[in-house]
């Protein structure tokens, strides 16, 4: 299981199986501490409201001199069960299969926030989920991508967590939020992504990807995420984020 923002998880035995431990790559102070908890734990029960699968997963801190680390285990999962994988090495079938469901969780985070002055965002593209019985998991809970209607990702962050996450500052973080945001930029996301890792169903992707949005927008608005060349900044925080 791959993640970003410089997040390099490691696989650990447990009496209940496998796990996968991410240590997130800075310290958070002591007075920060229940404040991070809180919006982590928000942002799983936004997803969760929104319909997304997610593991079963815990954020505890790793005290040191620097300060509080934030550590994040969920279950693993089979290498064969990650999207990442299936897109990558599957039949044709099951990988426009595997295609379609990334779209339609996709399109249940874009559903909720039309009906929801809170934003949720997502990152919603193969390398961050995975396919279990038949249900997509979405297992990258950090960054917690939250905001109220009006109000950019980076002034919620700075305002809630006064130094842990400053660091997304020096990438400009109010455009860089709005692939996880932006209802055309995610579904984007999804379809570079994928002809990226199988070129060879291109013509696949844009299909199911018309047929996607075609039922869950309204006629005036589809052409707009059928626009699938996606912007230098995008490109950019894709390399960062998954690097």
């Amino acid at each position: 299981m791959r993640s970003g923002f410089f997040i390099k998880p490691y696989k650990v035995m447990s009496e209940n199986g496998e796990k996968i431990v991410k240590k997130l790559p800075y310290n958070v102070k002591k007075r920060d501490v229940e404040v991070f908890r809180k919006l982590h734990e928000g942002y799983i029960k936004l997803l969760l409201e929104a319909g997304v699968m997610i593991p079963e997963t815990t954020l505890d801190f790793k005290e040191s001199e620097k300060g509080f680390t934030p550590v994040i285990t969920q279950p693993a999962f089979r290498e064969d069960e990650l999207l990442d994988n299936i897109i990558y090495n599957a039949s044709k079938k099951s990988v426009l299969n595997a295609y379609r469901k990334m779209l339609e969780a996709n399109f249940k985070v874009i559903n909720f926030n039309k009906k929801n002055l809170v934003k949720v965002g997502f990152d919603g593209t193969p390398r961050n989920l995975a396919w279990k019985g038949n249900k997509i998991y979405y297992f990258d809970t950090f960054p917690f991508f939250i905001k109220k209607e009006g109000e950019t990702p980076r002034e919620l962050i700075k305002g809630q967590v006064r130094k842990g996450l400053r660091f997304f500052s020096i990438f400009g973080f109010n455009k860089v939020s709005e692939q996880f945001f932006k209802p055309e930029k995610m579904i984007r996301a999804v379809f570079a992504s994928s002809v990226k890792r199988r070129p060879e169903f291109k013509e696949d992707f844009k299909k199911i990807t018309r047929e996607v949005v075609e039922k869950h927008v309204e006629p005036s608005e589809v052409e707009k995420f059928l626009n699938f060349k996606r912007s230098l900044i995008s490109r950019v925080v894709s390399k960062v984020r998954h690097s």
